[in-house]
């Protein structure tokens, strides 16, 4: 029964970090490219730049992203892995604030 708590409070982690940073973040950044702003971050922009500017290339790019944070946690001990997707909700939470407040100012 402990080892099905763990295995749920670690999905639900993860189901937060791509809800918050994988779909906040690409919606409310594609809101602004649509509105005229521009993408800050320059790996991003460099694969937006070279594969098209659509909502394609930041899905790809953050499942990508995602997968390889994912991956990467599995090296973490144990008792340390719930910091990726901790630190992935945070940013898709503050990410998807600036890009609100930018969209706000091009509208």
């Amino acid at each position: 029964m402990e080892v099905l708590d763990e295995l749920r409070r670690r999905l639900f982690g993860w189901i937060c970090a791509v809800l918050f940073y994988g779909f906040g973040d690409v919606i409310s950044t594609w809101l602004v490219l649509e509105a005229g702003g521009r993408e800050l971050n320059p790996l991003i922009r460099f694969f937006l730049d070279h594969m098209g500017r659509d909502l394609g290339t930041l899905w790809g790019v953050k499942a990508l992203f995602l997968t390889a944070l994912f991956l990467g946690s599995l090296l973490l001990p144990k008792k340390e892995r719930w910091v990726v997707p901790a630190m992935l909700i945070g940013m898709g939470l503050m990410l998807m604030v600036c890009n609100l407040i930018s969209f706000k100012a091009l509208v």
